[in-house]
């Protein structure tokens, strides 16, 4: 029962990106901001962070993580906030998808295609 659903989770997170995306909004206020720095003080559609760093970095794997406990305490790294259960972090790489499974998220690659897909539906509104 267990590894069905950490499979579920895997499944939920392949369209995450997207649901996250469309459900999200943009702030005028933090325009000028990386969408990385914005993360740090608010949440914002995560298709934003991994664009940026697929842009930078197109090269590393890119994950979505979603907390699986009531509360995931990941204060001590980038974005140095806490989540409860449900809320969403990116990862970039490895070590960081590790590091943030350690503290209770689950997390799934997103592919480059998947990035750029998400960027291009016309729904969206990107930095």
């Amino acid at each position: 029962m267990y590894k069905s659903n950490l499979k579920r989770i895997a499944e939920i997170l392949v369209a995450l990106p997207l649901g996250v995306s469309i459900l999200g909004f943009s702030s005028p206020i933090f325009a000028a901001d990386a969408p990385s720095k914005q993360f740090i003080e608010r949440d914002i559609p995560i298709t934003w962070i991994l664009d940026e760093w697929y842009r930078k970095n197109p090269n590393i794997p890119s994950y979505a993580c979603v907390c699986t406990k009531v509360y995931c305490d990941n204060s001590q790294s980038w974005p140095f906030r806490s989540f409860t259960i449900g809320g969403v972090l990116p990862a970039l790489g490895s070590y960081n998808k590790n590091s943030v499974e350690r503290v209770g998220f689950v997390c799934g690659q997103v592919s480059s295609q998947e990035i750029k897909a998400i960027k291009e539906h016309p729904v969206l509104d990107n930095p």
